[in-house]
């Protein structure tokens, strides 16, 4: 992506290359032209470059403009639309779009063979004949044919566990959407219980803890058996859509879930799992209505991130917490609370103010 963008001229002195092949020979000078790897502008920069391609085409190629400004990750383009038509004309827009400006969209990924009609199988990412065939969505596992995402835990064997062993057996769990939050926070608290015993980095753990780990990194592998839908409706069309966070904590953790609820036009309902965030305790004691009121306040944010990701600000949320003092603590005035307290309530209200009359927001 970056070797397709020039510089302006004025700028191309900075991105010198001295370089001679052998000693003896005289020093040459290489001037470069187009956006480098390396330097801290290039992604704004390439970035920058698509919105510009958006902004002034957006007449001629709507749907690929919104495209370009909404569902690009630098050079990943990740969209989709509940209308193979749509789909396919979008498709030819971005595809159109791009290429008049020197950018070559490839590895071609779809869940319908009729979005792949056209496109070389050289650029193409999987082959939809082949049930397990998957490919990469910004770190999480998406299997096209079956449309459904997917985790992958790959532990390797263990003779000694340490700390270091450890938290890399964690990392290699890439979670981003928190599918598996109660997995991983589990995890967390246990290498939390690892730094209060001050272990090394290398130092091998008591035979207790190491046989707590063995077992729960072979339970990891369970996790290669989970399947998401992608989809949040199943392909149809719903009447009726709402969003559910629950929040709860315990002395150890406390998180939020945010689910969203869909009334079909035949009736059914539907509840889809859109994603989790959870934290650990800290280590300093708190006490347990105020790890409540963390969780609150972690509920509020994630679902404000979620609606305006989704574009779904005006949907009539509910927020559930079994928390009483929790509950007062928010339909309080801040002025009258302590500060930590009154910090988290300060936030918490922040997100209802200017809310629309549409969205019902309580607790």
């Amino acid at each position: 992506m970056y070797r397709q963008v020039l510089v302006d001229k004025r700028d191309r002195k900075y991105q010198l290359i001295v370089w001679r092949n052998t000693p003896d020979k005289e020093l040459e000078h290489y001037m470069l032209n187009t956006l480098t790897y390396g330097t801290t502008c290039a992604p704004y920069l390439a970035t920058r470059c698509l919105k510009r391609l958006a902004d002034t085409n957006i007449q001629r190629y709507p749907l690929g403009a919104m495209v370009l400004q909404k569902n690009f990750y630098v050079d990943d383009c990740m969209c989709g639309s509940d209308s193979l038509t749509t789909a396919i004309e979008m498709q030819k827009q971005v595809n159109m779009l791009l290429l008049e400006a020197g950018f070559r969209l490839r590895k071609w990924c779809a869940n319908h063979l009729k979005l792949l009609h056209g496109i070389p199988p050289e650029d193409r990412e999987v082959d939809l004949n082949f049930d397990k065939s998957s490919t990469k969505v910004l770190g999480l596992t998406w299997i096209p044919q079956a449309d459904r995402f997917c985790l992958k835990s790959d532990v390797n064997e263990c003779t000694k566990v340490t700390k270091r062993k450890v938290t890399s057996d964690l990392a290699r769990l890439f979670d981003p959407l928190g599918i598996a939050g109660p997995v991983v926070s589990a995890a967390k608290i246990f290498i939390q219980q690892l730094w209060k015993n001050k272990l090394g980095w290398d130092e091998e753990l008591p035979a207790e803890r190491a046989a707590y780990w063995l077992s729960f990194r072979g339970g990891l592998k369970m996790l290669n058996d989970f399947r998401l839908p992608r989809h949040m409706f199943d392909g149809e069309k719903p009447t009726k859509i709402e969003i559910h966070t629950f929040v709860d904590a315990s002395e150890k953790a406390y998180g939020a879930v945010v689910y969203l609820r869909a009334m079909l036009p035949d009736g059914r309902h539907i509840v889809r799992l859109l994603c989790s965030k959870s934290k650990i305790a800290p280590i300093k004691e708190i006490t347990l209505p105020r790890l409540e009121l963390c969780a609150a306040e972690l509920g509020t944010k994630l679902t404000a991130k979620v609606k305006a990701e989704l574009g779904y600000e005006d949907l009539r949320t509910i927020y559930w917490s079994d928390s009483e003092i929790t509950l007062y603590w928010i339909n309080s005035e801040p002025s009258a609370l302590k500060t930590f307290v009154a910090n988290k309530v300060k936030n918490i209200q922040a997100t209802f103010v200017g809310s629309s009359k549409k969205s019902d927001i309580y607790y």
